[in-house]
This record gives C-alpha cells, structure tokens and sequence, in this order.
C-alpha cells in the first residue's frame, strides 16, 4: 500500500503465512541488496545514491476492508501498524537500513544476522521497546555483529571509557551509524 512516499507492506493476510516474519525479514533484505545494485549504477552515472529506512514489527492488528460505502481500502490498522512507522521513522537515528523490533526477532524462524540497538519509548507507548538492527549476511555484517555486541556489553557492565574506544574503533573501521550514536 502506498502511503505517500512511503510503502507499507503486511504478510499472513488474507491468506495465512507460516513464517510471516521470516518473510517480511526476508523482503527488506532483498530490498536493500536490489537498492545497493542500484545505487552503484547512480555512482558510476556522477547521481547521488538513494537512502531508504525499513521499519518492520510483528504484532496483532485489525485487517480488511475499511472506509465507507464510497471508497473502501483493504488494508492494516492497529498499534503494531503504528509501532512499525515509528520504527521505520527511527532508522535515521541510528543510521541504518533496517530496524525491527523485539516482536519480530520473537517471531522470527530462521537464522538472521541482527544485533541490539537499544530499547525506546516511542510515541504512543508506555513501555519500551527493544530496536535491532537487521542486516545483511555478509562477512563484514557478521565480524562487525561480534565486535559491535562486544562494545555493547562493555557498555552495560558500565566500563564507560572502555566502551567509548570500542565504538570509537567501529566508527572508524566500520563507518557504523550505530557505534557512532552510542
């Protein structure tokens, strides 16, 4: 569904998806990969390369035909819709492609590459809710996983100064948008 110069997508309706998660993980992968194709065509061509964010979240949500007798739209409503937004809007924050929430990673059946971020309140929402990152299952994704995963934990054992060299050493090796946040 296009909702202004966004898209918003949503699996296991009308018809039942096993692995409903599995699949919308699966979809923001290939986008990004299709995009990264794309953007090193721009580059050879002297364009600006296209920057997109993917906010995904599994949850229960009302879906059907919605409106009125004059103009009807088959679509999702509900607060996982809208923690997906909210999701999607935070991808900039951190400066990556795609964040997913708790919810998903809960869901999730097969194996991806994803690490923590951080839990946030988003608007609407009483509590917290864990971010991830999803990400490409490459080498250089999986090393920058452990690394990352190392500098987080040093963080939350509240070595402060040891953790700020560590992402500092992500940022300059890796270019990440996360450590850099942190």
């Amino acid at each position: 569904k296009y909702i202004g110069d966004a898209v918003m997508a949503f699996y296991n309706a009308p018809v039942d998806v096993e692995k409903h998660a599995d699949a919308a993980c699966y979809s923001a992968l290939s986008m990004i990969e299709k995009l990264n194709k794309l953007n090193e065509v721009f580059l050879d061509e002297g364009l600006h390369p296209i920057r997109i964010g993917i906010g995904l979240n599994t949850a229960e949500v009302i879906v059907g035909n919605i409106g009125s007798d004059a103009k009807k739209d088959y679509t999702v409503i509900g607060d996982g819709v809208n923690l997906a937004s909210r999701v999607e809007g935070l991808t900039k924050n951190y400066a990556v492609e795609i964040l997913i929430t708790e919810f998903t990673v809960a869901s999730l059946v097969d194996e991806f590459v994803y690490r923590e971020i951080e839990p946030v309140k988003v608007k609407g929402k009483d509590e917290a809710v864990v971010l991830f990152e999803l990400m490409l299952n490459t080498q250089k994704s999986r090393e920058l996983k452990k690394l990352y995963e190392e500098a987080l934990n040093t963080y939350k054992n509240n070595d402060l100064d040891k953790a700020k060299l560590m992402f500092t050493s992500l940022v300059n090796d890796y270019d990440d948008g996360p450590s850099e946040y942190m």
